[in-house]
């Protein structure tokens, strides 16, 4: 039996389910040349899928082996009207996505601790952790124990790893890093800009 598509796009998502959603919107019609485009960004990747038309409302469906392959993480989900015919473009929806890990394909076992690390900070953060991952350990501490800016402190310290590990990745493969390179500033007896200290008049 095939999938009843929802009313509305999906806020949280296991990689390897499949999307499908149906929108019904007034102005940007399918019979009148209209459809939607989806962009999801997220520090641990980007991804697109697109709508077909169903009468004048857009079906979108993303099959189970395209969303294996997405990479858990909290992901801004942009939607946009597109006309090819005319070069209209209207933004119609913008929210965030948080895909969990495929543990039906032993995802979970497969990742880094880094990216299990962020992964579940996240779910605290968001409010979806459960009981038994507020009682996980991080460094030996029980994140329900952990403060704030605790919580803060660590998630930016994987976060840091996890980006290593993805820039080390795309290095083996050929691929630019895209990693931002921040100049480091030191003062030892003098001024810095970057490039060496000055020597304070």
């Amino acid at each position: 039996m095939a999938i009843q598509p929802s009313n509305f796009e999906p806020q949280t998502l296991a990689a390897g389910d499949t999307i499908s959603f149906l929108k019904a919107l007034g102005l940007y019609l399918a019979g009148s040349g209209w459809a939607l485009e989806y962009e999801l960004s997220g520090p641990t990747g980007q991804y697109e899928f697109t709508s077909t038309a169903s009468g004048d409302s857009h079906l979108c469906t993303v099959t189970a082996a395209v969303t294996a392959a997405w990479l858990p993480g909290e992901y801004e989900l942009i939607g946009a009207a597109v006309n090819a015919a005319s070069g209209e473009r209207v933004q119609i929806y913008q929210g965030r996505l948080l895909i969990s890990p495929n543990v039906l394909a032993g995802e979970a076992a497969a990742q880094t601790h880094a990216q299990k690390m962020v992964t579940l900070i996240e779910a605290v953060q968001l409010g979806k952790a459960g009981h038994d991952i507020l009682e996980s350990d991080i460094e030996g501490s029980r994140i329900k124990r952990l403060s704030p800016q605790d919580l803060r402190a660590e998630y930016n310290y994987w976060k840091t790893i996890r980006a290593e590990e993805i820039a080390a990745a795309r290095a083996a493969q050929g691929l630019p890093s895209k990693r931002k390179i921040v100049p480091r500033f030191q003062v030892t007896g003098g001024f810095s800009l970057g490039l060496g200290t000055q020597p304070f008049p």
